[in-house]
C-alpha cells in the first residue's frame, strides 16, 4: 500500500492564529479561507498534471505521473471535508469519511472565563449532503451530528492514532492500493509516531503545512518513508 497523508488547507482558525497568535474567537468547526480553497485547488491540479521522480523499494528512479489514488478519505471536520472535496472533484473520484482521523480534541467550544471545553454535535447528514455531494454518506447516520460526545481527553489520542493505523493496515495493508486521507496537523504527529514506532513523549515534531503531503509505503517487511510535507504544488506566497 502507498499511503498519502494530506493536511487540510488553511482554515479560518489557522488564519486567526497566524494573525493574532490566539484562539480567541475560534470556530468549533471552521471552513476554509479563500486562500485555503486556492491551496486545495492547486494541489488537485498538481496531482493530475505533474510528473515526479518515483522510486519503489530502492529501484532506480523513473519519471512517472502521480499515481491515481484508489481511495480518498477524510476527517468529518469541515476543513478536511472541504479540502478533500475540492481534490476529489479535480480527480473525479468520491470522498469517504473516516471517523477516527479528526483533530485532537474533537468538536468543542471553550468557555473564555473558565477554560472549560464542551463537546458539540458536529455537522449533520443534511449539512454534508447539501454542501459536499462528493462525500459518500452512510445511510441513517449523523442525523443529529457526527460528534455528539465530550471533548477528547489527552489520554485518548495516542490509542486513537494506533487504532487508526491498525484499521488502515487491515483494510489496505496487504494490497497495491494507493490511499490518500485528508486530516489534521496534530493528529498527523500521533499517527507518524505510531507508524514509525517513535515513542510518545519525546521532542520529535513532524511539521506539515496546509495541504502538505507525506507518503509512506507499507509492505510485508515494514514501512518506508518516501517524503514528508511535500509542498511543490504551491508558490512560497501561498504556503501557510
Amino acid at each position: 500500500m502507498q499511503f498519502y497523508f494530506i493536511r487540510h488547507a488553511q482554515s479560518i482558525n489557522n488564519a486567526l492564529w497566524a494573525e493574532t497568535g490566539s484562539d480567541e474567537g475560534r470556530s468549533e468547526d471552521p471552513e476554509l479561507t479563500d486562500l485555503g480553497r486556492e491551496q486545495a485547488r492547486r494541489l488537485g491540479e498538481y496531482l493530475v498534471k505533474t510528473p515526479r521522480l518515483v522510486s519503489l523499494n530502492g529501484a532506480r528512479p523513473t519519471e512517472d505521473p502521480w499515481p491515481v489514488f484508489t481511495h480518498l478519505y477524510c476527517s468529518l471536520m469541515v476543513r478536511a471535508v472541504e479540502t478533500a472535496s475540492i481534490i476529489g472533484q479535480t480527480l473525479d473520484m468520491p470522498v469517504y469519511p473516516w471517523l477516527e482521523v479528526f483533530e485532537t480534541g474533537g468538536i468543542f467550544t471553550e468557555d473564555p472565563t473558565t477554560g472549560e471545553r464542551t463537546g458539540g454535535p458536529g455537522k449533520t447528514r443534511a449539512f454534508f449532503a447539501e454542501n459536499f455531494p462528493q462525500l459518500v454518506i452512510p445511510e441513517n447516520q449523523w442525523e443529529e451530528g457526527w460528534w455528539n460526545r465530550d471533548f477528547e481527553r489527552r489520554e485518548e489520542r495516542v490509542p486513537r492514532a494506533q487504532r487508526f493505523l491498525q484499521d488502515l493496515l487491515e483494510r489496505h495493508g496487504d494490497t497495491k492500493d494507493r490511499v490518500a486521507i485528508v486530516s489534521h496537523g496534530t493528529f498527523y504527529n500521533h499517527f507518524m509516531r505510531a507508524a514509525m514506532n517513535i515513542p510518545e513523549g519525546d521532542d520529535t515534531w513532524f511539521a506539515i503545512y496546509n495541504t502538505g503531503v507525506t507518503r509512506l509505503d507499507f509492505h510485508h517487511s515494514g514501512v518506508g518513508l518516501f517524503f514528508t510535507n511535500m509542498m511543490e504544488h504551491l508558490p512560497v506566497e501561498l504556503i501557510t
